[in-house]
């Protein structure tokens, strides 16, 4: 899957961000890291991740602790994260009715940077 391969490569770019100035960057700089996807796509993406990234956290109940972690878009209502990467944002829009509101969720965990990640197809 395009869109897995994709976000592996930006958390991975995102995690080894040592950020500079008064925003502090990525997960590179003590931040934690979401990788936040739609549910029929979370295991894809987790794998891929977790070849770039084996600490990530993903799961019914991950360490929410871990400097990286990998969830469907449900699973971050509440959350904040220093980054966050949306993994097709249209896909989270279209997944279910009103997944408008799926995607307000994922767009607004994060604290510092915000990725969103889509596929050429």
């Amino acid at each position: 899957l395009a869109a897995a391969e994709d976000a592996a490569l930006a958390a991975a770019d995102s995690a080894g961000d040592t950020g500079t100035g008064t925003d502090g960057g990525g997960a590179g700089s003590g931040g934690r890291l979401a990788v936040l996807a739609p549910a029929e796509l979370a295991a894809d993406v987790a794998a891929a991740v977790l070849a770039k990234l084996p600490d990530a956290g993903f799961g019914s109940d991950p360490d929410l602790e871990r400097r990286t972690v990998v969830l469907p878009v449900r699973q971050a209502k509440g959350l904040e994260f220093d980054t966050v990467l949306v993994v097709e944002p249209d896909a989270v829009a279209a997944a279910v009715p009103h997944g408008e509101n799926d995607l307000y969720v994922a767009l607004t965990r994060a604290t510092r940077r915000l990725v969103l990640v889509e596929s050429e197809d």
